[in-house]
């Protein structure tokens, strides 16, 4: 039996994946947490846009995506134990 890395797909299969398990961590968020994380890090939005087009300050937006990458990190982490 080969290795799952060895076999063609392994990188496709891994990828998905990898995108099941950051979703299913991503709907476990508050949907305002969702969107500062998508637009930030997948949308290369800036904090000063993403606060404009929530019509918030960027010191929240700031303190929000850090809060959100904390929770995220303690899901993610909860769900690899």
């Amino acid at each position: 039996m080969t290795a799952l890395v060895e076999h063609p797909g392994a990188t496709w299969l891994e990828t998905t994946l990898d995108r099941v398990a950051v979703r299913r961590v991503m709907n476990q968020l508050s949907r305002v947490d969702q969107i500062c994380l998508w637009l930030f890090y997948y949308g290369d939005w800036t904090i000063r846009d993403i606060a404009n087009e929530l019509g918030q300050t960027e010191n929240a937006i700031k303190l929000r995506l850090l809060r959100a990458r904390r929770r995220f990190r303690k899901l993610w982490e909860e769900g690899e134990s």
